[in-house]
């Protein structure tokens, strides 16, 4: 008969338990398909120049900087092509991501086209991805992106 009574406190246990776990998943699975859209975002913003987009995705440390480089340049700077490469989720609660975007583009009046690939580092913050860094990629001496 004392089976009988601990086993709805168990059964009761039990059940927590997996809504613990089963609550975990759909958050983890939550960040990945938000982090999939901020990536297409962000590349469609840097090929299309939409650069208030970026900014919206930009850490507010960052804005100062990305404007001196790509907003300053105006009509100058030209994106001819975008493209994500490898996106890597490092730590299984996905709240940190780093990934690889190929810009091409020329500053007029060059119409040499230089091709600049950038590793972004991104951090889920409050459920919003946030674009912390950039570096350009490829370089001796890896830095801070200096584009144009």
């Amino acid at each position: 008969m004392r089976t009988l009574r601990k086993a709805p406190a168990l059964l009761g246990l039990g059940l927590a338990l997996l809504l613990a776990v089963g609550c975990a998943a759909p958050q983890k699975s939550g960040r990945i398909r938000s982090l999939g859209d901020t990536v297409f975002r962000l590349n469609h913003a840097y090929r299309w120049k939409d650069f208030a987009t970026v900014r919206k995705m930009l850490d507010p440390a960052q804005v100062a900087e990305f404007d001196r480089r790509f907003v300053e340049p105006g009509d100058d700077l030209v994106i001819v092509d975008t493209e994500v490469g490898e996106v890597d989720v490092p730590e299984k609660e996905a709240l940190s991501a780093t990934l690889q975007l190929t810009l091409k583009w020329y500053l007029l009046p060059s119409i040499s086209v230089t091709t600049t690939r950038l590793r972004c580092t991104l951090h889920n913050k409050d459920g919003r991805w946030l674009l912390i860094r950039q570096e350009e990629v490829g370089k001796e001496g890896t830095g801070p992106l200096d584009l144009p």
